[in-house]
């Protein structure tokens, strides 16, 4: 679905028919969020996903001491997964500077962070469903990142074809 070596194309400038890093970074996050929501629901996690400025999720316990943890794609970070403990629901609540703890580049790494995190902090509701789940922006606007990043490079193959055919 998308290149694992996107991070090497940030900030530089790109082949118009190719794939934008940009997409590449939604489409990783997408995977993510799909994975952390397997997780949440294994261990009984309420989910809350960011919006598409913020690429972060946060697992939170509703009804016990409010433990939470939150991680996201950090821009200051080279888009590294980092982590926050802030007590928050909402990751899009947590500025850049709230991530202090740097995982891994690699999405598998901070899937492995993050589980081992909860098995350490198992957690049964008093009653069960009734979890809370929010994908978020990012997760809802997907399919149109998709339609958009598509149509633009179809329109630069269209173009680079008229200008070759000229």
């Amino acid at each position: 679905m998308y290149s694992k070596n996107w991070r090497s194309k940030i900030g530089k400038r790109s082949n118009p028919t190719e794939i934008s890093w940009r997409f590449e970074l939604h489409s990783e996050y997408m995977e993510f969020l799909s994975e952390v929501k397997t997780l949440a629901e294994l261990y009984d996690w309420d989910l809350w996903g960011g919006g598409v400025n913020n690429y972060a999720i946060t697992l939170s316990q509703a009804k016990r001491d409010g433990l939470s943890i939150s991680i996201g794609l950090v821009p200051g970070f080279n888009y590294q997964y980092c982590v926050c403990f802030d007590k928050v629901w909402n990751p899009n609540n947590i500025s850049f500077n709230g991530y202090k703890k740097c995982i891994s580049a690699d999405m598998n790494d901070a899937l492995k962070y993050l589980h081992t995190f909860l098995i350490g902090n198992r957690y049964r509701r008093e009653y069960p469903g009734e979890r809370i789940c929010v994908l978020g922006g990012a997760y809802e606007r997907y399919p149109l990142a998709r339609k958009w990043e598509y149509e633009s490079i179809d329109k630069a193959r269209e173009k680079e074809g008229n200008l070759t055919t000229v």
